[in-house]
């Protein structure tokens, strides 16, 4: 890196380094960075930086390195209280009291959950990546399970979850299903030890 403080010169993520005096991005020096409070916040698919001024993260195709911009979303972020809950899709971030979500390039807030205790749920693939929960509840894509354990919900695979009083597809509670016997088929469907359901309903005639 031409003109890089040798001493102080750090790589921090892909093509991204700092010295005591500059970021880079590949060979460019972002000056509007500062490179005293720059660092990582996540690592883990999408990488997350964030320095006093901002929040950071690359843009399409890893062309530059992009702000998330909070302000412009009208939301006034404490940068040395931050944290991302999931980096997949969507991104979840954590602030203090409140937890946003960032699709399609707008950042909105989860409202009605608890913030220090909210949490992806992992499942069994990538395709259960929208549950969540708080001290107080379950959730779907942001929706709330109502009546789900949550202590022993898990994701089951293709929008189909289970706790240990039932079974549900996304928010709806299956009734009459036998949750010992659950199992999960493809594409939506699944089984207990009498009947066939696809998504939130029974088959008749099988």
């Amino acid at each position: 890196m031409p003109n890089a403080d040798a001493k102080t010169f750090e790589i921090l993520g892909y093509h991204v380094a700092k010295d005591k005096n500059y970021v880079y991005y590949w060979d460019e020096k972002l000056n509007k960075i500062d490179p005293k409070t720059f660092e990582v916040v996540e690592g883990y698919g999408i990488t997350i930086f964030k320095d006093k001024n901002g929040i950071y993260t690359f843009g399409k195709n890893y062309d530059k390195l992009k702000v998330i911009n909070f302000k412009e979303n009208g939301i006034d972020i404490d940068f040395n209280d931050f944290k991302v809950i999931s980096s997949k899709d969507p991104t979840i971030y954590r602030n203090k009291n409140d937890i946003y979500f960032q699709k399609g390039g707008k950042i909105l807030q989860i409202k009605n959950v608890d913030a220090k205790t909210f949490e992806e749920i992992n499942g069994r693939s990538y395709l259960d990546n929208k549950y969540y929960r708080d001290k107080n509840n379950v959730y779907y894509d942001f929706q709330k399970i109502e009546g789900a354990d949550i202590k022993t919900f898990e994701p089951d695979g293709y929008s189909i979850g289970k706790d240990k009083t039932g079974v549900y597809y996304k928010t709806h509670k299956i009734n009459g299903i036998d949750v010992n016997s659950t199992e999960v088929l493809e594409n939506e469907f699944y089984k207990d030890k009498n009947n066939i359901y696809y998504r939130n309903k029974k088959l008749e005639n099988f």
